[in-house]
């Protein structure tokens, strides 16, 4: 497991440790660290937040809520993790401050992103089809595997690419 993407107070490492520790210092009667894990979710850590590498966060960490700090690329993925998955309270645009999150943590408002968000969804076929694109696996063997024509399989792939603002699906490949 990648420790320098999931973050909570008291971690040590980059910004977004940083963030999480001031934001966890700003909080001090709200317990971040006995809630919430913050997740990076972004591009560079796909690979780590497609759908089988996720569930084995969540059974690491099943004490714990989940709050995805998302970029707009992956924000279909992250929508899809918080209806299928209860732990996923919350969603928060990678940009936003940390004030803006301190006053969405104690209002409750984590999936109030104020209309910053009205983005498309992942179905979890699509999520389990990009998972097995960036793994590299070929357009032929994902139609096999999903039962579906090749040409069926294509159209996926034009079609997640447009959902993560890609011109090419095969930006993610490992």
């Amino acid at each position: 497991m990648m420790e320098y993407r999931l973050s909570y107070p008291g971690a040590e490492g980059g910004f977004f440790d940083l963030g999480v520790k001031a934001l966890d210092e700003r909080l001090p009667n709200y317990n971040l660290t006995e809630k919430f894990l913050f997740i990076q979710f972004e591009v560079p850590f796909l690979g780590e937040l497609l759908p089988s590498k996720f569930v084995d966060i969540l059974l690491n960490y099943s004490e714990k809520e989940f709050i995805l700090v998302c970029s707009t690329e992956l924000l279909p993925l992250a929508r899809l993790y918080s209806q299928f998955f209860s732990s996923v309270v919350g969603i928060i645009e990678n940009s936003s401050s940390l004030r803006e999150i301190e006053r969405k943590l104690l209002n409750g408002t984590l999936y109030n992103t104020e209309g910053l968000f009205k983005s498309v969804i992942f179905t979890m076929r699509q999520a389990l089809i990009l998972e097995s694109f960036y793994q590299g696996t070929s357009i032929k063997i994902i139609a096999e595997k999903f039962k579906i024509d090749t040409k069926t399989a294509y159209f996926y792939r034009r079609y997640i690419a447009k959902k993560l603002s890609l011109k090419n699906i095969c930006h993610l490949t490992m």
